[in-house]
């Protein structure tokens, strides 16, 4: 209960203060760099197949439940981690995270064989499957709306960032010290990282609010990156959605988000099968065609440094057009880069440059829906939305490698093999063309959903985007 005539201090007025401050860019670079180490110890087995494979001396049909075990981790991570972030916060679930990915990574440097990796891979996979929700949500819920798009998606682009640095330290690192020099490297910097997170993170205010926590928590943790403002420690704090109950799976499809909620789940699932075909089979496939190691894993990284570039250009792309149309779009051109890479073998300048191109589209749309499944979903549920979001897509992330040595053992031609595998990028463009059609259906019934104020991409009843993201800005001049 508010105390009888006492001004409540509204935090998303706070937040949307158009002065950023060194402490919320502070907080969206220290997301961005959790999510360039996730993306890099999600990536990091790939460019160790193929020494593996010599070093084993197995196929890479014994190497695909391994990749594949890892990814049914991030899937687990994403669903359970996502979930409990909207119970324990934000802050909490990004530590916790890190701690499990640090150290899953560091124990795979003692593996003797691939029973024992695959166990390792996917206990790794779940701290790495929680750390990607929780960063969303928090960058969602502090930087203001006018810049919300292009920062969630910047902070998402850290995905391929870490294994496009990988990929350039990979070879050097192999060829010097062996496969386990890699895990190595992806356990200690996010282990010497966890100080400085739980000392510099804040937690969700928004979530700090709808728990019901003291105005002094509050007050502390909003200080904390507001310090040009003063609060008071008495201060009572209000936000549109107030006290909420906790959040719940099913909450993801109600009021009208069910069919949005299906469709992005879609969208995810198929460009993550395109991507990890790609990213779990391309070093391996490009040494078989006689290129030594470290040109594989350099070519291969092409995929990711055009996947960093394509994500922050995307990221002013979407605050200026329709995302939903762009994406689609997206989804179709990356269909044809990847049936490019399969005419391209012949020559290794070729080949990076049609993976390069590839990446552009290819992982930077996946950047694009990442964002889109933070921004999604009102406060309360964004965690939990954006972790099954994720978490549903992985399992098309984990589908892809074990499609990939289904395809390897019928020895198609390169050209087919690539056609084929170019399949589900048109596939994730068709769906998000659903979620347009949605949108646009319902706009025509005028059922707006405007739960959450300041909502970057607004959905409708109908579930969804509701259209550009200044909608949120005009949402709020209305009230």
């Amino acid at each position: 209960m508010h105390t009888k005539n006492k001004k409540v201090l509204d935090v998303t007025k706070l937040i949307e203060d158009p002065r950023m401050g060194a402490r919320r860019w502070g907080l969206v670079v220290l997301c961005l760099i959790v999510v360039i180490f996730d993306g890099f110890d999600a990536q990091v087995i790939g460019y160790a197949a193929p020494a593996l494979i010599r070093s084993w001396h197995v196929g890479r049909d014994v190497l695909g439940p391994v990749i594949s075990a890892g990814l049914f981790g991030l899937m687990l991570g994403a669903l359970v981690l996502g979930t409990l972030g909207d119970r324990i916060g934000r802050k909490s679930i990004i530590l916790i995270s890190v701690t499990v990915f640090g150290i899953g990574s560091l124990l795979t440097v003692f593996a003797e064989n691939a029973q024992q990796m695959m166990i390792l891979r996917f206990l790794t996979g779940i701290g790495l499957g929680g750390a990607m929700p929780g960063a969303i949500a928090l960058v969602s819920e502090y930087v203001p709306t006018r810049l919300r798009v292009s920062l969630v998606t910047i902070t998402v682009c850290g995905f391929a960032i870490g294994p496009a640095l990988g990929g350039f330290v990979a070879g050097p690192l192999i060829n010097l010290y062996g496969w386990p020099s890699l895990f190595v490297l992806g356990s200690v910097l996010p282990l010497l990282l966890l100080p400085v997170l739980w000392r510099m993170l804040p937690e969700s205010s928004r979530f700090l609010i709808a728990r019901g926590d003291s105005p002094e928590k509050i007050t502390r943790n909003l200080q904390r990156l507001f310090p040009e403002h003063r609060l008071s420690a008495d201060e009572e704090y209000g936000q549109p959605e107030g006290r909420v109950p906790r959040a719940s799976v099913r909450e993801v499809f109600a009021e009208g988000r069910g069919l949005g909620t299906v469709l992005l789940w879609s969208a995810i699932f198929f460009n993550l099968i395109g991507i990890n075909l790609q990213t779990s089979w391309l070093p391996t496939m490009i040494s078989e065609l006689g290129y030594p190691i470290e040109q594989a894993v350099t070519a291969t990284a092409m995929l990711h440094v055009g996947g960093a570039l394509g994500g922050l250009v995307l990221s002013r792309l979407l605050d200026r057009v329709d995302p939903l149309r762009a994406v689609a779009v997206i989804g179709m051109i990356s269909g044809l880069f990847v049936i490019l890479i399969g005419f391209s073998g012949g020559s290794l300048m070729m080949l990076r440059f049609s993976i390069f191109f590839a990446g552009l589209f290819v992982v930077g749309g996946q950047s694009a829906l990442n964002a889109m499944s933070g921004m999604f979903y009102p406060s309360h549920i964004r965690s939990t939305g954006a972790g099954w979001a994720l978490g549903i897509g992985r399992l098309g992330a984990a589908a892809g490698p074990i499609v990939g040595s289904a395809l390897a053992a019928l020895h198609m031609d390169i050209r087919m093999l690539y056609y084929v595998e170019a399949v589900p990028f048109f596939l994730m463009g068709a769906a998000v063309f659903g979620i347009g059609l949605t949108r646009r259906r319902g706009l025509r019934s005028q059922a707006v959903d405007t739960e959450e104020v300041g909502s970057a991409l607004p959905m409708t009843a109908m579930g969804g985007f509701a259209g550009r993201p200044d909608a949120g800005s005009a949402a709020e001049e209305q009230r």
